[in-house]
């Protein structure tokens, strides 16, 4: 009889070792980096880049504005190609909607405000994105041809805004009248800068001037530089910068107000002459393709200098937007499959990327390794369709659906239920911290 108990004993604390491995196996590689949806986007496929972080609300500008009719946000079509999300309230919020499509969008002096043209160029909207709302406006409007809208820009506190109508010339508006017109026979105005009392332009065919609004006089800038194709101005701390394409490449100038020239601040490979873009969350100037660092590499225009900025550094996340690869390597392969870009809100690194708005975060992944010290918990219908039922739970809980190769697909708080109506068919995984995963099945 003592014998028995004896192999009784050594059996129990045979079993409790095999436990104990077994416990340790699955917290051995369960914590990994990945992107967590916001609580509030439960499905999504907009294709999207953050422009503006406005206190606690992020403005996203959908990147191919042709499409964003396709795209909606937990089933909520897009009638704009902006929208807006408060990070601290979770609360989506859209433009109410337009009657046409929307073609282009221009930034304010101020950073919550946007200005939208419709495809026909015949209206303009504004947009006004706050902490909870966001209003609009049809801020000008004309019949059908009568208006080819191409270019926006602010005129002071924004009570007055200058427009180019391609071929037509240059606009100055109060309101919905036009209160003085500067005819450019046979320019096209590709973009306009303000640069103190001056308006310049970019046009086709080389064409770069500065406009006096008061006089109406007109003085050509391209100074014998025989520049090509459309030039794109942008003035930058006070300074003017002009982007050409000579010889199908792109190039960057800065004017000499006292010489009357342009000097060459850096050239790309291919004509990436309108990718000098001003990053709003960052406060930087960035453009693509330097071609003294390499085809398509990244660089930061800063006082005139040209940083570039090697992709295989981690402090390339802090100067570009566009960091997947980088990210990747610092976090792990299986992190940003389909993230671009990034930001920071208080004290954590957000994700945007194709129907993603998530946080960058250490999560308990389990799939395919089973803790056997924790606590098993029921769920039905197994397989489901629409919602699983959850028992045992005695409060809110999180809740975190990966797919097969442990990507996060849905993540909530409930304590009974969870809609997967939004998966597409296939094999997930529940997993609740202190619970057992439970695999279950979406029928085609």
């Amino acid at each position: 009889m003592k014998k028995l108990k004896i192999i009784k004993v050594l059996g129990l604390v045979a079993l409790g070792l095999l436990m104990s491995s077994l416990t340790l196996k699955g917290q051995s590689s369960d914590s990994e980096w990945r992107v967590v949806p916001i609580s509030s986007l439960k499905y999504s496929n907009f294709i999207g880049e953050p422009i503006s972080l406005i206190g606690d609300v992020v403005v996203i500008n959908i990147n191919n504005q042709y499409y964003y009719q396709n795209m909606d946000i937990n089933g909520r079509s897009l009638n704009f190609p902006i929208f807006a999300n408060n990070l601290k309230t979770n609360k989506f919020m859209y433009p109410i909607g337009a009657d046409d499509s929307i073609s282009f969008l221009f930034p304010s002096i101020y950073q919550n405000i946007f200005y939208l043209v419709n495809d026909n160029r015949n209206k303009i909207y504004k947009i006004e994105i706050n902490q909870d709302t966001i209003l609009q406006d049809v801020i000008f409007y004309r019949e059908q041809g009568k208006a080819f809208v191409n270019t926006v820009l602010e005129n002071g506190n924004g009570d007055e805004l200058i427009i180019a109508q391609g071929y037509n010339g240059i606009y100055l508006l109060h309101g919905d009248s036009i209160i003085r017109e500067y005819p450019l026979p046979g320019i096209f105005i590709g973009s306009l800068a303000k640069w103190g009392n001056l308006i310049v332009f970019g046009g086709d065919k080389g064409q770069l001037g500065l406009l006096n609004p008061q006089t109406g006089e007109i003085t050509p800038i391209s100074n014998g530089m025989n520049f090509e194709g459309n030039v794109k101005v942008n003035v930058i701390n006070g300074f003017l910068y002009a982007s050409v394409t000579i010889d199908s490449k792109g190039y960057l100038y800065k004017y000499n107000e006292i010489t009357k020239t342009w000097i060459l601040i850096t050239s790309t490979e291919y004509g990436f002459y309108s990718k000098l873009h001003f990053d709003a969350l960052i406060n930087e100037w960035w453009l693509i393709g330097n071609a003294n660092a390499g085809n398509g590499a990244y660089s930061i225009l800063r006082n005139d200098s040209v940083i570039f900025v090697p992709t295989d550094k981690d402090s390339f996340t802090e100067y570009i937007m566009w960091y997947r690869d980088t990210l990747k390597n610092h976090y792990g392969n299986n992190t940003f499959s389909s993230c671009g870009y990034f930001f920071n809100y208080n004290g954590q690194k957000y994700c945007v990327g194709v129907g993603m708005i998530g946080i960058i975060k250490k999560v308990l992944i389990t799939v395919g390794i089973y803790n056997y010290s924790q606590r098993r918990i029921p769920i039905y219908p197994n397989p489901a369709t629409g919602v699983i039922n959850i028992s045992g739970l005695e409060k809110e809980t999180e809740v975190i659906v990966t797919d097969v190769t442990g990507k996060i697909v849905l993540l909530e708080k409930t304590i009974d239920r969870v809609n997967i109506s939004t998966l597409v068919s296939g094999l997930y995984f529940l997993n609740i911290s202190g619970y057992m995963p439970k695999k279950f099945i979406k029928p085609d």
